[in-house]
């Protein structure tokens, strides 16, 4: 049987209580009917997850009491950051959730030359895609929240900021030369970092912005897959190879 997980902010623990958001408290009390005494689980997306009974209902608020501190678990042993191409409408709205479930550990949008939405994000979309995030934690059991930056930003950005990280890929529909299957010891790198373009794919001039601080181009087959396809075709891969599934 499914548990029944709600993402607590850390800041709602204090000591042994934690006061529920008011979009789960509502949802406790009203949908599932649940109340004083009932046992339901809590996690703060950090990693630490609670067994939590909870108390009495109080005007305008939910909490419960904290009976015990469970072992972090289902996380990946890769770090997997995607830096994806904004995509037009709610295609990203969309493949954040099975991003998410397969086990990825950042999400940054970048703003690439043929990305259609050029503008920066808007707050209300920036909460929707927390929203969710946090429902695709809940659902897959994972303990630890992907991280989501406050706003878009460009390649060369992205770029400099995992520059560090062991092993970084940029797919490009146009590379020839190489496959995934061609570069040694994948599973041995214990961070990665990759980027997918927007629907209208990636300018040379990106690829070659990209390469210049090593990150490496693969094309994934000889068949060109949407961009919405991309990113989760590459993260079950990478998932595979690290033991993942």
């Amino acid at each position: 049987m499914t548990r029944r997980r709600f993402f607590v902010p850390p800041e709602n623990i204090r000591g042994a209580q934690i006061i529920f958001r008011e979009e789960d408290w509502r949802h406790i009390k009203n949908s599932l009917r649940l109340g004083e005494g009932d046992i339901i689980y809590a996690f703060d997306g950090q990693g630490a997850e609670y067994q939590v009974r909870l108390n009495s209902p109080e005007a305008g608020e939910l909490s419960g009491k904290i009976l015990e501190r469970l072992p972090a678990g289902n996380e990946s042993p890769a770090s997997i950051i995607l830096g994806l191409g904004m995509l037009k409408g709610k295609k990203f709205d969309d493949i954040i959730r099975p991003l998410v479930e397969l086990g990825l550990s950042g999400l940054y949008p970048i703003t690439m030359k043929r990305s259609i939405p050029q503008k920066d994000i808007r707050e209300a979309k920036l909460k929707r895609w927390r929203e969710i995030i946090h429902q695709a934690v809940r659902q897959s059991e994972r303990s630890v929240t992907p991280d989501l930056p406050d706003s878009s930003i460009d390649l060369e950005t992205f770029c400099q900021r995992f520059e560090g990280v062991s092993l970084k890929l940029i797919l490009w529909e146009e590379e020839n030369a190489r496959r995934l299957t061609d570069l040694p010891n994948v599973s041995a790198a214990p961070s990665i970092a990759c980027i997918c373009g927007p629907e209208g794919g990636i300018t040379p001039e990106e690829v070659d912005l990209a390469r210049r601080y090593g990150f490496q181009s693969i094309r994934l087959g000889p068949r060109i897959l949407k961009a919405e396809t991309a990113p989760i075709a590459i993260l079950s891969i990478l998932q595979y190879l690290y033991g993942d599934f």
